[in-house]
């Protein structure tokens, strides 16, 4: 069972950084971003994003297997994308901008369950709140 379960977490993984996206049926891995026609007022949240050190480890270590076995890593593509794993947990989706908030539908990618989730920035800090636990990320 364990080795079934660390199989399915690195295919999970896996998939996440090959750009596969689970919402909304968008599957073009490998696509770039859409310069073109970027979401209105994404600069500032664009770009990659870790898991800041204010982040409380208690909940972390509840919730997301193996999460000193893969790291962390949160993508925002100012096409409309969001993506991010902690451990070996992860998701990933769209979203939309709001004055200085962030709303994303995103996809499990261990469980496929859909979430909705927002993202408020401030001082070059996002918080956000995802499985009930906090967390802060940092560029």
């Amino acid at each position: 069972m364990k080795k079934i379960i660390t199989t399915m977490a690195i295919a999970a993984v896996a998939v996440l950084l090959s750009g596969f996206m689970l919402v909304g049926g968008n599957t073009d891995a490998g696509s770039d971003y859409n310069k073109e026609n970027p979401v209105p007022g994404s600069g500032d949240f664009a770009g990659h994003w870790y898991l800041s050190d204010e982040t409380g480890i208690e909940g972390l270590e509840r919730v997301f297997p193996d999460i000193y076995a893969f790291g962390n890593e949160m993508e925002i593509r100012p096409d409309g994308r969001i993506s991010w794993h902690i451990g070996a947990a992860g998701a990933a989706g769209t979203y939309e901008i709001y004055d200085n908030q962030l709303a994303a539908c995103v996809a499990d990618l261990m469980e496929d369950d859909e979430y909705g989730v927002a993202l408020t920035m401030k001082n070059d800090e996002i918080s956000m709140k995802y499985k009930g636990v906090p967390l802060k990320w940092t560029r």
